[in-house]
């Protein structure tokens, strides 16, 4: 078996987890950085600098590339990344944590929640950042991803956006002036910071891709 998936197995027992549970490809997966020492980490958006020490918890989902190397994928501004499983575990306290399998995410009931909140038809290009987080229930982090999907045109750092991304930079700053305000890290990055609907996304990108 590779080796990255025996270092997996592991950290990715939890209370409550099935016996000889083993990781599947396809399985989602939930890396989470505890940082023990401070560690300062810089995001810049529209002019707006944070600066914030706190867990990340980042979702993933686990398949084996054209390599045979078993691997994380992650969705970032730039797009899919992925990354060898164990790359990922010698990240400064890292733990990996199996979520559970995307392919049973009902979809449908994650846009009817999403609409019975908003009350309206769930259209993302007509929301700001905020109102995703607070009308559907997406952690921030996941909220600005969905933002940056849909109606955003990412660059790989997160300074700039061009073209229709300009009509909505106001936005984005916007957030980030209401987080900075708040010092509300925890809302960044908490434990809900991954969704139904982002594991549900990056799987179907997987799907999708050529073999």
């Amino acid at each position: 078996m590779d080796k990255g998936v025996e270092a997996v197995r592991k950290v990715f027992a939890y209370p409550g987890a099935p016996a000889g549970l083993e990781l599947q490809p396809g399985d989602a997966v939930l890396r989470r950085n505890h940082f023990r020492v401070t560690k300062r980490m810089t995001y810049v958006s529209a002019g707006v600098r944070l600066f914030t020490a706190c867990p990340l918890n980042h979702t993933a989902i686990v398949s084996i590339n054209e390599r045979g190397q078993w691997v994380l994928n992650e969705a970032k501004w730039e797009g899919i990344i992925s990354r060898p499983i164990e790359e990922a575990l010698y990240e400064e306290h890292t733990e990996i944590v199996v979520l559970r399998d995307p392919r049973q995410v009902d979809l449908e009931r994650i846009i009817a929640r999403a609409n019975a909140k908003v009350g309206t038809p769930y259209d993302l290009a007509n929301l700001t950042i905020e109102q995703i987080h607070y009308r559907t229930g997406l952690g921030l982090c996941n909220a600005v991803k969905w933002a940056s999907r849909g109606r955003l045109q990412p660059q790989p750092s997160w300074i700039g956006f061009t073209g229709e991304a300009a009509a909505r930079r106001l936005q984005c700053a916007e957030y980030w002036a209401w987080v900075w305000e708040r010092q509300n890290w925890w809302l960044y990055s908490s434990a809900e910071i991954w969704n139904d609907g982002m594991l549900h996304t990056v799987f179907n990108e997987l799907k999708n891709k050529p073999r």
